[in-house]
């Protein structure tokens, strides 16, 4: 009954060496040394809430693995909180600089140039008759290109008529040249 009184105590009291782990659970010698000053004061009849009271007179309460929340603790509560907000902070402003960094190369090299108005309604009109092409190509995919041809696309070769040129209008309105 001693024993398992000990070791729910050492559950509640953290390895100083370890930091991460109860001293019933750490292997370290600091630990061994604790648990044994537990099993001393709990055979001398002392009560879990005096054992931790010493505990914590003597290392602070760090050595709680829930120390309670006060003003001498609010670091200890608040630390993970602030390193996830400083973290944050740093890829943000990280992200930023890459971004504006990578649109000035791109702006000396020419890359960033706006459309003009006629390279943006023949790149419409491309996305318009023919969808866009397949990732990882950069070929204009026409999903059904004997449609196209059924429909009386201009392949070059003369019609009916004998004529080459195309008597119906254009359909984006745009006047032939």
């Amino acid at each position: 009954a001693l024993e398992a009184r000990a070791r729910d105590i050492s559950k509640h009291l953290r390895c100083l060496v370890c930091q991460n782990q109860s001293i019933e659970d750490s292997n370290a010698e600091l630990a061994r040394d604790l648990r044994q000053v537990v099993r001393e004061q709990v055979a001398a009849g002392r009560s879990r809430d005096d054992i931790l009271t010493f505990m914590v007179d003597r290392y602070g309460d760090w050595i709680l693995m829930r120390p309670p929340v006060k003003s001498t603790t609010y670091l200890l509560w608040g630390a993970p909180a602030l390193a996830l907000l400083i973290g944050a902070a740093i890829a943000i402003g990280f992200i930023r600089r890459q971004r504006r960094a990578y649109a000035a190369r791109a702006a000396e090299d020419g890359f960033a140039r706006p459309l003009d108005d006629d390279e943006a309604w023949r790149l419409a009109r491309l996305l318009d008759e023919t969808g866009p092409a397949p990732s990882g190509t950069d070929e204009v995919f026409d999903p059904a290109p004997d449609k196209t041809r059924a429909a009386g696309a201009d392949d070059g070769a003369p019609d009916a008529s004998g004529s080459d040129e195309d008597d119906t209008p254009p359909k984006d309105g745009r006047p032939q040249t």
